[in-house]
């Protein structure tokens, strides 16, 4: 898994959210961070990886966000 891009979107807007992407494998995913949730944009990362790997992606996830607002 390669570094976690992050972008704020609508920053200081009634539908602020965080923007995310993570390549992996050669394959890139996005995603949007909103209130503590991850949704991801399609293809979504589970149709090609296993459960724990995404759980995993998505706690660094979490932990790099958190970095990046604070």
């Amino acid at each position: 898994m390669e570094d976690i891009k992050i972008k704020e979107m609508f920053k200081g807007q009634i539908h602020e959210h965080v923007r995310f992407s993570v390549s992996i494998d050669g394959n890139d995913y996005h995603g949007l961070y909103n209130d503590g949730e991850i949704n991801w944009f399609r293809p979504h990362p589970r149709e090609q990886l296993a459960d724990h790997y995404v759980e995993k992606i998505e706690a660094k996830a979490h932990e790099k966000i958190q970095e990046f607002k604070d």
